[in-house]
């Protein structure tokens, strides 16, 4: 099917790139997890060894999908950064989309029209 206005091409990059924010802020959620997890012992915390190692399976998981959990430069203003910057790339994904369904309607009450008065 012919998409002469775009739109399904505007929908679908808005979707990808609202996925790709909420990955991104995941992401600096976890950067800001383990940077804040070096600040001390202020507040103790004991794990149970089940807890433990659902901890650990996730850090090896992570470090095989990106290396983070290898990264000893994490820094909680880089992650607290990094997640703003990710909700603003998602806001600014879910206005195209919501744009392009203005569009649309538009589209399809102009189209309505022309077929009410056989224009086309």
């Amino acid at each position: 099917m012919n998409d002469p206005v775009g739109s399904y091409g505007a929908l679908s990059t808005s979707l990808h790139g609202v996925m790709s924010g909420l990955q991104q802020f995941a992401k600096a959620a976890d950067e800001v997890q383990r940077a804040a997890s070096h600040f001390g012992d202020a507040d103790h915390v004991t794990l149970s060894p089940e807890a433990q190692a659902l901890i650990a399976a996730r850090r090896q998981m992570k470090a095989g999908i990106d290396g983070a959990a290898n990264d000893e430069r994490s820094s909680l203003e880089r992650g607290l950064v990094d997640m703003r910057l990710a909700r603003f790339a998602v806001l600014a994904n879910l206005a195209a989309m919501q744009t392009t369904n203005e569009m649309l309607d538009v589209a399809v009450r102009i189209a309505e029209a022309a077929h009410r008065y056989d224009l086309v």
